[in-house]
Protein backbone atom coordinates (compact mmCIF):
# COMPACT_ATOMS: atom_id res chain seq x y z
CA UNK A 1 0.00 0.00 0.00
CA UNK A 2 2.65 2.02 0.55
CA UNK A 3 4.17 1.73 -2.59
CA UNK A 4 1.22 3.50 -4.55
CA UNK A 5 0.91 6.08 -1.54
CA UNK A 6 4.51 6.85 -2.38
CA UNK A 7 4.19 7.09 -6.30
CA UNK A 8 2.05 10.34 -6.19
CA UNK A 9 3.29 13.63 -4.80
CA UNK A 10 2.53 15.42 -1.49
CA UNK A 11 2.32 19.26 -2.53
CA UNK A 12 1.87 22.12 -0.84
CA UNK A 13 2.14 26.01 -1.32
CA UNK A 14 1.72 26.89 -4.98
CA UNK A 15 2.45 23.48 -6.87
CA UNK A 16 -0.75 22.66 -4.40
CA UNK A 17 -2.85 25.38 -6.21
CA UNK A 18 -1.22 24.64 -9.67
CA UNK A 19 -2.31 21.11 -9.37
CA UNK A 20 -5.63 21.88 -8.13
CA UNK A 21 -6.20 24.38 -10.76
CA UNK A 22 -5.42 21.94 -13.48
CA UNK A 23 -7.50 18.84 -12.40
CA UNK A 24 -10.82 21.67 -11.51
CA UNK A 25 -10.34 22.98 -15.55
CA UNK A 26 -9.66 18.93 -16.56
CA UNK A 27 -13.70 18.54 -14.66
CA UNK A 28 -14.68 21.80 -15.93
CA UNK A 29 -14.10 20.68 -19.61
CA UNK A 30 -14.88 17.29 -18.76
CA UNK A 31 -18.76 18.37 -17.74
CA UNK A 32 -18.62 21.32 -20.82
CA UNK A 33 -18.53 18.53 -23.11
CA UNK A 34 -20.27 16.00 -21.60
CA UNK A 35 -23.36 18.59 -21.99
CA UNK A 36 -22.34 19.28 -25.28
CA UNK A 37 -22.05 23.35 -24.63
CA UNK A 38 -20.03 23.40 -27.90
CA UNK A 39 -22.85 22.74 -30.51
CA UNK A 40 -24.78 26.11 -28.85
CA UNK A 41 -21.45 28.65 -29.45
CA UNK A 42 -21.81 30.96 -32.65
CA UNK A 43 -18.44 29.04 -34.18
CA UNK A 44 -17.60 25.18 -34.87
CA UNK A 45 -15.61 23.17 -32.11
CA UNK A 46 -15.12 20.30 -33.46
CA UNK A 47 -15.43 17.24 -30.72
CA UNK A 48 -11.37 16.30 -31.45
CA UNK A 49 -10.71 20.07 -30.39
CA UNK A 50 -12.24 19.29 -26.97
CA UNK A 51 -10.28 15.78 -27.38
CA UNK A 52 -7.05 18.06 -27.61
CA UNK A 53 -7.79 20.22 -24.08
CA UNK A 54 -8.33 16.78 -22.85
CA UNK A 55 -5.07 16.12 -23.78
CA UNK A 56 -3.23 18.69 -22.39
CA UNK A 57 -5.44 19.24 -18.88
CA UNK A 58 -5.04 15.29 -18.51
CA UNK A 59 -1.41 15.30 -18.82
CA UNK A 60 0.08 17.64 -17.39
CA UNK A 61 -1.08 16.45 -13.86
CA UNK A 62 -0.04 13.27 -14.65
CA UNK A 63 3.74 15.19 -14.76
CA UNK A 64 3.03 17.08 -11.74
CA UNK A 65 1.62 14.76 -9.22
CA UNK A 66 3.35 11.51 -10.19
CA UNK A 67 7.02 11.17 -9.35
CA UNK A 68 9.36 9.78 -12.57
CA UNK A 69 10.62 6.97 -10.37
CA UNK A 70 11.11 6.16 -5.72
CA UNK A 71 14.19 8.60 -6.22
CA UNK A 72 12.32 11.86 -7.09
CA UNK A 73 11.32 14.66 -4.60
CA UNK A 74 8.34 13.72 -2.65
CA UNK A 75 7.50 17.17 -1.80
CA UNK A 76 8.24 19.22 -4.80
CA UNK A 77 7.84 18.88 -8.53
CA UNK A 78 11.49 18.82 -10.05
CA UNK A 79 11.70 21.14 -13.31
CA UNK A 80 12.05 18.08 -15.66
CA UNK A 81 8.18 17.34 -14.55
CA UNK A 82 6.91 21.16 -14.75
CA UNK A 83 8.76 21.37 -18.31
CA UNK A 84 6.95 17.80 -19.35
CA UNK A 85 3.58 19.45 -18.08
CA UNK A 86 3.80 22.94 -19.83
CA UNK A 87 4.40 20.71 -23.34
CA UNK A 88 1.21 18.71 -22.38
CA UNK A 89 -0.63 21.91 -22.05
CA UNK A 90 1.24 23.35 -25.24
CA UNK A 91 0.25 20.27 -27.91
CA UNK A 92 -3.02 19.84 -26.36
CA UNK A 93 -3.72 23.45 -27.01
CA UNK A 94 -1.79 23.10 -30.71
CA UNK A 95 -4.59 20.24 -31.07
CA UNK A 96 -7.20 21.97 -29.92
CA UNK A 97 -6.56 25.57 -31.78
CA UNK A 98 -5.51 24.42 -34.61
CA UNK A 99 -7.64 21.05 -35.20
CA UNK A 100 -9.56 22.34 -38.43
CA UNK A 101 -6.10 22.73 -40.38
CA UNK A 102 -4.76 19.86 -39.20
CA UNK A 103 -7.78 17.43 -40.25
CA UNK A 104 -7.57 19.21 -44.24
CA UNK A 105 -3.84 18.84 -44.41
CA UNK A 106 -3.40 15.68 -42.51
CA UNK A 107 -2.41 14.14 -45.48
CA UNK A 108 0.85 16.62 -45.88
CA UNK A 109 3.92 16.00 -43.02
CA UNK A 110 5.05 19.62 -42.30
CA UNK A 111 7.84 20.36 -39.49
CA UNK A 112 5.47 21.69 -36.98
CA UNK A 113 3.03 18.55 -37.16
CA UNK A 114 6.06 16.34 -36.98
CA UNK A 115 7.99 17.53 -34.11
CA UNK A 116 4.33 18.10 -31.63
CA UNK A 117 3.75 14.88 -33.14
CA UNK A 118 6.75 13.04 -31.72
CA UNK A 119 6.63 15.26 -28.60
CA UNK A 120 2.71 13.74 -28.32
CA UNK A 121 4.20 10.14 -28.18
CA UNK A 122 6.45 10.54 -25.72
CA UNK A 123 4.02 12.26 -23.24
CA UNK A 124 1.62 10.00 -23.63
CA UNK A 125 3.91 6.75 -23.42
CA UNK A 126 5.96 8.40 -20.11
CA UNK A 127 2.14 9.29 -18.85
CA UNK A 128 1.25 5.73 -18.96
CA UNK A 129 4.22 4.43 -17.71
CA UNK A 130 4.04 6.64 -14.38
CA UNK A 131 -0.12 5.24 -14.27
CA UNK A 132 0.23 1.84 -15.11
CA UNK A 133 3.46 0.46 -15.29
CA UNK A 134 6.29 -0.65 -18.15
CA UNK A 135 3.95 -3.00 -19.34
CA UNK A 136 0.96 -1.23 -20.53
CA UNK A 137 3.88 1.24 -22.15
CA UNK A 138 5.71 -1.82 -23.95
CA UNK A 139 2.19 -2.45 -25.35
CA UNK A 140 1.60 1.01 -26.56
CA UNK A 141 4.99 1.18 -28.27
CA UNK A 142 4.50 -2.57 -29.85
CA UNK A 143 1.30 -1.19 -31.91
CA UNK A 144 3.35 1.89 -32.59
CA UNK A 145 5.99 -0.67 -33.92
CA UNK A 146 3.61 -2.67 -35.70
CA UNK A 147 2.37 0.34 -37.78
CA UNK A 148 5.43 1.06 -39.34
CA UNK A 149 6.67 -2.57 -39.64
CA UNK A 150 3.16 -4.94 -40.13
CA UNK A 151 4.95 -5.46 -43.95
CA UNK A 152 7.30 -8.18 -42.62
CA UNK A 153 4.42 -9.96 -40.74
CA UNK A 154 2.23 -13.03 -42.73
CA UNK A 155 -1.03 -13.46 -43.00
CA UNK A 156 -4.08 -11.69 -41.72
CA UNK A 157 -0.99 -9.52 -39.31
CA UNK A 158 0.46 -8.02 -42.69
CA UNK A 159 -0.28 -4.58 -43.43
CA UNK A 160 1.47 -2.01 -45.86
CA UNK A 161 3.09 -0.08 -42.91
CA UNK A 162 4.40 3.98 -43.01
CA UNK A 163 7.43 6.36 -42.60
CA UNK A 164 7.94 7.28 -39.14
CA UNK A 165 6.90 10.62 -40.25
CA UNK A 166 3.52 9.45 -40.94
CA UNK A 167 2.85 7.60 -37.72
CA UNK A 168 4.58 10.94 -35.60
CA UNK A 169 1.93 13.04 -37.71
CA UNK A 170 -1.10 10.82 -37.31
CA UNK A 171 -0.68 9.72 -33.74
CA UNK A 172 -0.02 13.30 -32.76
CA UNK A 173 -2.91 14.46 -34.73
CA UNK A 174 -4.82 11.86 -32.91
CA UNK A 175 -3.81 12.23 -29.26
CA UNK A 176 -6.00 14.94 -29.10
Amino acid sequence: MTEIIARFRQLDGGARGIERFMLMALAVVGGLWATQVHHYLPFAFFNEQYLGLFLGLGLSPVFVCVRIGGRAPLDRVPWYDWALAASAVVVGGYVAIFYPTIAYTLGIVTWDKLLLGVIAIVLVLEGVRRLAGWALMWIAVACVLYAKFAWLLPGVLYAKGSSWQRIAVSLGARAG
